[in-house]
C-alpha cells in the first residue's frame, strides 16, 4: 500500500501557495493574466483532495456565461441605437461583472430584420454618454472614426464593425466580452 507522507503533502500545499503568490504579484502588475488557461488551471486546484478553507476563489473562474440569441424587430435608428446601448451595457455589467471576468465570450447574437437608417459607434456612444454610463463603462475613442470622444479616461467599447456602421436587411450584430483586454467589442 502506497501512503502518502505528511511531508509531501506539506510540500505540495507549500508549492499551491507560492504560485498563488506569484500570481498575486503578476495580477496586480499585468492585470491581463487572468484568462481561460489560468481559470483551467484554477479548476484543476478545486479537484485536490485539500480542505474547502485552503483552497482559493477566484470570482472571475466561476463565472459560466451563456451567449444569448435575440431576434428584435425591425426597427427605426433611435430603437436599434438605445437596444445597441442597452445590451452593450448589460454585457459588461451583468455578464462580464463589471469587466472582471477572467474568460473570454460573446455574450449577444443580435439579429434584425431590417435597420432603415446607417448607425455608427458615435450614435450608440452619444447614447451611453447622454445616460451618464461612461464613469462605469468609459469608451473615450470612436474606433473607426478615429476621434476622441468625450465618455470617460479608456477604450472599453471596442467597435469591429466592417466599414465602422451598418444598416440593411438581415443584419447581426455580436457584443462579446474580450477578457485580455478586458474590454466589450461589437462586430
Amino acid at each position: 500500500m502506497v501512503s502518502i507522507s505528511l511531508k509531501l503533502v506539506a510540500d505540495v500545499i507549500i508549492a499551491l501557495v507560492a504560485v498563488w503568490v506569484i500570481y498575486s504579484i503578476f495580477q496586480t502588475f499585468l492585470p491581463g493574466v487572468s484568462g481561460q488557461s489560468f481559470c483551467k488551471f484554477y479548476q484543476a486546484i478545486l479537484t485536490l483532495p485539500l480542505p474547502s478553507f485552503l483552497k482559493p476563489n477566484i470570482q472571475q473562474c466561476n463565472i459560466q456565461p451563456t451567449t444569448e440569441r435575440l431576434t428584435l424587430a425591425d426597427s427605426d435608428k433611435n430603437k436599434v441605437t438605445d437596444d445597441l446601448e442597452n445590451f452593450i451595457y448589460k454585457c459588461w455589467h451583468e455578464k462580464a461583472s463589471d469587466g472582471t471576468s477572467g474568460i473570454t465570450f460573446m455574450c449577444y447574437e443580435l439579429f434584425f430584420g431590417n435597420i432603415s437608417e446607417t448607425i455608427s459607434e458615435k450614435d450608440v456612444a452619444s447614447l451611453h454618454s447622454s445616460k451618464n454610463l461612461c464613469g462605469l463603462l468609459p469608451n473615450n475613442f470612436l474606433d473607426f472614426e478615429r476621434k476622441e470622444f468625450n465618455c470617460g479616461n479608456l477604450n472599453k467599447i471596442y467597435w469591429n464593425v466592417d466599414g465602422g456602421s451598418f444598416n440593411g436587411n438581415d443584419v447581426t450584430v455580436a457584443i462579446s466580452y474580450n477578457a485580455f483586454h478586458h474590454r466589450i467589442e461589437v462586430s
